[in-house]
């Protein structure tokens, strides 16, 4: 019985010493968003299927953190293809709000910095961008309407 024991521990050990091979630290740098009030929502998307409402990663971070001139994030991520949207949720409800003529109340930012259009929000492949094949940083600057 204990050597089943120390098996599973040993297994156990291996497998989180192990897990965090094939990542690479993305490094997401912001700028400060226009007020202090909510927190800002990173979501990462890994492909087109979801993309720009289901990500397949989330993160709240409280805008407490983001008082620095540049705010980096380091992010653990498999080599590969994604995208990143941005959401300054000023009011902490977890989604974008709007004003009567539909424009959004608060400030969003897509990875390559891509504009929406009036046809809607961009797509995957205009804000795709890969992992491991370049210095792994990013910046997303903010749009405020």
């Amino acid at each position: 019985m204990p050597v089943i024991t120390l098996m599973s521990i040993f297994s156990s050990y291996l497998f989180f010493l192990f897990s965090g091979i094939g990542t690479v630290d993305l490094q997401l740098n912001l700028k400060p968003t226009r007020n202090d009030s909510g927190q800002v929502l990173i979501n990462i998307y890994e492909d087109e299927t979801n993309f720009p409402y289901h990500p397949s990663q989330s993160i709240a971070v409280p805008k407490s953190k983001l008082r620095d001139t540049n705010f980096q994030l380091p992010l653990a991520l498999a080599n590969g293809t994604y995208a990143i949207t941005l959401l300054d949720d000023e009011n902490n409800n977890g989604e974008m709000d709007y004003n009567w003529m539909g424009l959004p109340r608060e400030g969003f930012g897509f990875s390559n910095n891509v504009k929406p259009n009036l046809s809607g929000p961009p797509s995957f492949e205009d804000c795709q961008f890969k992992i491991g094949t370049s210095d792994n940083q990013i910046m997303i600057k903010w749009v405020y309407f």
